[in-house]
């Protein structure tokens, strides 16, 4: 749970928003492909228990901790708290699937899904601030 909070924190704070990667000094920064025609993941990063997929769009989420910026997959892998990133993406939207949580910025076309479901389910998807819960995720 603190892994997947943790992630979820970096990966809001990484969505600065662009079609190249930002690098303002913005605590989160996105690097994009262009726009989501169809909403499709690739696995980002494979943990015990626990897949994040990022949107084919996105190229890379980026985070500003202590002064040092990470991709969010170097910010995960060295214990960084997800909840970092997702309280800059403001309040989430609860579903009804056992505790599945959307937060989405417009500020930095950032979208984060941590799911929570009945079945144990704690897979999180980033993708940009068009993101939705698709019925192929949380699965």
């Amino acid at each position: 749970m603190k892994r997947l909070l943790c992630l979820f924190v970096v990966l809001v704070l990484v969505v600065g928003c662009s079609k190249e990667e930002v690098d303002d000094g913005s605590i989160l920064s996105v690097s994009k492909d262009g726009e989501a025609v169809v909403q499709e993941f690739n696995k980002y990063l494979e943990m015990e228990g626990q897949d994040i997929y990022m949107e084919t769009n996105l190229k890379d989420v980026y985070y500003r901790s202590n002064g040092k910026k990470y991709t969010l997959k170097e910010f995960v892998k060295s214990d960084g708290e997800f909840s970092e990133i997702t309280s800059l993406l403001g309040e989430g939207i609860s579903y009804d699937d056992g505790g599945s949580m959307l937060y989405s910025s417009d500020e930095y076309d950032l979208s984060v899904l941590m799911c929570g479901t009945l079945n144990g389910n704690k897979d999180i998807y980033v993708g940009d601030y068009t993101m939705y819960y698709g019925n192929t995720m949380c699965k």
